[in-house]
């Protein structure tokens, strides 16, 4: 497009833009204050703007692309926290669980030999007991035996 044209004139509208296109991307006007995409518009009747970005929207841009790379920044960190408390948790978990689980063995390993010292004195008592009846049917089958020859 010419500088003599008006904004709402297309950029396909006659050579004269395509020379000027053609010239701006091989480098002669490059930079330039105004090039064709400046008089592109897109939209539809009143709302048409031009879709070469403004001056005045480039440090908005780099502030919000700096704004989203100090985010970005902070949600990795926030990442890497979150990973390593995670990590933290369960090896407090484990710890715990295993703890509680040789408190568990221990408390069966106590019980199980009270069990069997239980069985022990029980069987000792049983022994004692049947010593002492056997001690007193030989005794009453000796007294009997005594009165026998004594007859």
């Amino acid at each position: 497009m010419a500088a003599d044209t008006t904004p709402l004139q297309s950029v396909h509208s006659n050579d004269q833009d395509l020379v000027l296109l053609l010239s701006y991307s091989s480098g002669a006007n490059r930079f330039s204050g105004s090039g064709p995409s400046n008089y592109l518009k897109v939209g539809f009747f009143k709302t048409d703007r031009a879709t070469q970005t403004d001056a005045s929207d480039i440090l908005e841009l780099k502030k919000m692309s700096n704004e989203v790379e100090s985010l970005v920044k902070e949600v990795t960190i926030l990442k890497r926290g979150l990973e390593s408390k995670t990590l933290l948790l369960k090896a407090d978990y484990e710890k715990k669980v295993e703890q509680q689980s040789l408190d568990l063995y221990n408390r069966i390993n106590d019980y199980s030999s009270y069990l069997q010292d239980t069985y022990l004195q029980r069987i000792e008592v049983l022994r004692n007991s049947f010593k002492q009846q056997l001690a007193n049917e030989v005794a009453k089958i000796n007294a009997g035996f005594e009165v026998c020859i004594t007859k």
